[in-house]
């Protein structure tokens, strides 16, 4: 059963709006060095990225391909309490993205809502011994001070600071100095 059939398309539709009801997914790349990456999603290099320590088996790496997964819906509507195969699918559907993705060599993070709590429409997850941020990476046109880094870093928090640059040889990002902030 293909995507083109209105009824896989109206079950697809349902279950993505189920699922963003119930979970939120905090999407990382495994690395930094794409201008792709950083013109997209950090307001043309001005961002910075988190560089967080997780253990793997909370990460879910994402698959890229050029065709989408085949998933018969027919029998995982059938049997959708009995079919581990037919659900595992359904869970490689979702993390299985578009070949021209392949750049932002993906991996997510998942989260209930009883994970998180909630602040002016926007979700928040508490930082713990689970989930730590090591270490900041500044874009090429990013201009935080190390001042403003501090007192936004919690006490006691060490984190490493990246400063980076277009690189003169490639088209990829490079680590001009890397420096741990006196806290």
């Amino acid at each position: 059963m293909s995507l083109e059939d209105e009824f896989c398309q109206k079950i697809m539709q349902e279950t993505k709006a189920k699922t963003n009801k119930m979970l939120r997914l905090l999407c990382c790349s495994k690395s930094w060095n794409s201008p792709l990456l950083w013109g997209h999603y950090a307001d043309r290099h001005t961002g910075i990225a988190l560089e967080l320590e997780a253990p793997e088996s909370h990460v879910q790496e994402i698959q890229y391909s050029k065709d989408r997964v085949a998933l018969d819906l027919h029998s995982l509507m059938r049997n959708r309490h009995k079919d581990e195969n037919a659900k595992w699918t359904m869970f490689k559907m979702f993390m299985t993205k578009g070949i021209q993705w392949a750049y932002e060599d993906e991996a997510r993070l998942q989260f209930t809502l009883d994970d998180l709590h909630s602040l002016n429409g926007h979700d928040f997850f508490n930082l713990n011994d689970t989930i730590k941020i090591t270490g900041l990476v500044l874009g090429v046109n990013n201009k935080t001070t190390d001042s403003r880094i501090i007192s936004a870093v919690p006490n006691n928090h060490q984190v490493s600071i990246t400063k980076t640059q277009m690189s003169a040889l490639s088209f990829e990002i490079q680590e001009i100095k890397k420096y741990n902030l006196p806290m």
